[in-house]
């Protein structure tokens, strides 16, 4: 991490990072070490991050990373598949992310045995009912317990969303039926995608 830290304090007005640490194991120490050096690109617009199977990563470090967000950002690209991330790290984010007035992208993936459950889920989508700029959102909630008081707290607050043209949501092991049947109301929207297997 210290080559990776060194180097961006060279690129001061980078624009855009895409950095892919999957499997690379991580910690919340890790991420707090590169939300530093994430704070000190002033000109930062994109981000993409990928902590797939990073299973250190925690609250803490989420709540780090998400404390350093510039407010400047168009575009974020968060995921953590196979992390052990909460319902509590969720809020963390979610408080995080409505800070950011310029996001128009947004695209957030988990996948967990159950460690998310509808309360991660209200919480989260409580704070990304702010984003009023928000065009383009991907939501990726595999193997999360979701059920259908969840699935209404989310089409409540993501109606709210008045500058949405796409929303894509892929659920594992959910009842189809029943979210189309909610996100049909979501007339808005230009292009909805759902994938439930």
């Amino acid at each position: 991490m210290t080559n990776l830290s060194d180097t961006l304090k060279k690129l001061s007005s980078l624009r855009s990072i895409n950095l892919n640490f999957s499997g690379y194991g991580i910690t919340n120490k890790g991420l707090q070490d590169l939300s530093v050096c994430l704070k000190r690109l002033r000109s930062l617009q994109s981000i993409e991050l990928d902590f797939a199977h990073c299973p250190n990563i925690r609250e803490k470090g989420l709540k780090d990373l998400g404390e350093e967000l510039h407010s400047q950002l168009r575009s974020v690209s968060l995921n953590f598949y196979e992390c052990d991330i909460g319902n509590k790290a969720l809020s963390y984010l979610g408080l995080s992310l409505q800070r950011l007035n310029s996001l128009q992208s947004l695209e957030l993936g988990f996948s967990n045995d159950g460690i998310i459950i509808d309360k991660g889920l209200h919480n989260l989508s409580e704070c990304l009912r702010r984003l009023s700029s928000l065009k383009s959102l991907k939501l990726s909630l595999a193997h999360c317990i979701i059920k259908d008081d969840g699935l209404k707290i989310l089409v409540e607050n993501f109606k709210s969303l008045s500058s949405l043209q796409s929303l894509s949501i892929y659920f594992l092991k959910l009842q189809v039926i029943f979210c189309c049947l909610i996100f049909f109301n979501m007339q808005k929207t230009s292009r909805l995608q759902m994938k439930a297997s």
